[in-house]
Formats: C-alpha cells, sequence, structure tokens
C-alpha cells in the first residue's frame, strides 16, 4: 500500500514537472512568437500611428495563443491522467486477481484435504469392518472345528470307555456262565 502510495506521488510529480516543461516550451515559442509579432505591430503601428489598433490586436492575440495554448495543456494533462488512471487500476485490478487467486486456491486446497480425510476415514471405517467379519468368520469357523474335534475326541473316549466297559462285562459274563455251568454241572454229577 505504501509503496503504491509512493509511486503514484512519483508518477503525479513526473506529470507536474512535465507540464511545468510543456509550458516553459510553448512560453518561450509563443513568446518569441509574440515578440517578433509586437515588432511587427509596433512598426505597423508606427507606421499607421494607430496605437489602439495594436493594443487590440495584441489582445486578441494573446487571447487566442493563451486560450490555445491553454486547451493543449489541458489537454495534455487530460491525457496523461488518464493514462495514469488506467495503469492504476489495472494495477489494483492484477493484485485483486492474484489475491483472489489466492483464496481459491486455498479454498480448493482445504476442500480436497477435506474430501481427502472423508475418504480416508470411511476407508479405515471399511477397513475395519471387513477385519472384524473376516476375524468373526475365522473366530466361528474355528470355534465349529474345535467343537467337533472335541465332540470326536468326547465320543472316541465314550466308545474307548464303552468297549473296556463291553470286555469288561463280557469278562464278566463269561466268568459267571463258566461258574453257573460248573455249578449246574456239580449239581448234575
Amino acid at each position: 500500500m505504501f509503496t503504491a502510495r509512493k509511486h503514484y506521488r512519483t508518477e503525479v510529480d513526473s506529470v507536474i514537472l512535465l507540464q511545468s516543461l510543456a509550458r516553459k516550451r510553448i512560453f518561450n515559442l509563443s513568446y518569441q512568437a509574440l515578440r517578433s509579432s509586437i515588432i511587427v505591430l509596433q512598426s505597423r503601428q508606427r507606421y499607421f500611428k494607430t496605437i489602439s489598433l495594436v493594443i487590440r490586436i495584441q489582445r486578441a492575440y494573446r487571447r487566442y495563443s493563451e486560450s490555445k495554448k491553454y486547451c493543449h495543456i489541458r489537454l495534455c494533462a487530460i491525457v496523461i491522467q488518464t493514462h495514469f488512471r488506467l495503469w492504476h487500476a489495472m494495477q489494483v485490478y492484477r493484485a485483486k486477481q492474484q489475491a483472489a487467486i489466492k483464496l481459491q486456491a486455498q479454498w480448493r486446497r482445504f476442500a480436497a484435504e477435506e474430501t481427502f480425510w472423508f475418504f480416508y476415514n470411511s476407508a479405515v471405517i471399511v477397513q475395519t469392518f471387513t477385519r472384524q467379519f473376516l476375524a468373526q468368520k475365522k473366530y466361528y469357523s474355528t470355534r465349529s472345528i474345535v467343537i467337533a474335534s472335541q465332540a470326536n475326541a468326547r465320543r472316541a473316549l465314550e466308545v474307548k470307555g464303552y468297549s473296556k466297559k463291553k470286555k469288561a462285562v463280557v469278562v464278566l459274563q463269561k466268568y459267571s456262565r463258566s461258574y453257573n455251568s460248573r455249578r449246574s454241572f456239580v449239581a448234575f454229577v
């Protein structure tokens, strides 16, 4: 802001300097032209002896030349001021445009980051539930295998215990039959 103001002040100072130089140059040219015209007019005045006519002519000429000089200087100043205002407006526009571009870039970065984290967190949640589902599936399949293995082991133990008991019962029956048959044989004999 300060450099823009300083730059503006230097531009204004240079415009004023140009205007003063242009006025001096125009004044010198008009002075020389005026001087030569005065000399001519004075010689004619002397010749015709009409001072009032020379004064009127000089007044009209001065008015005309000053008016012409003023119009020219005013036109130059207007052109310079117009170009300076245009340049200044372009600088302000470019600064605002750059600021808008920076804001847009920051907003887009923020929105992209928000979108990224939303999808990242969504992916983490999906992965969590998928891992949980797979772990539960593995747990239940392992559990059913363990339960089946335990059932088979118990059945095997029961069958083993049953076969031992059956053998024991068969042995008891065998001894009991042999005892009974010996008793009946002894009783029969």
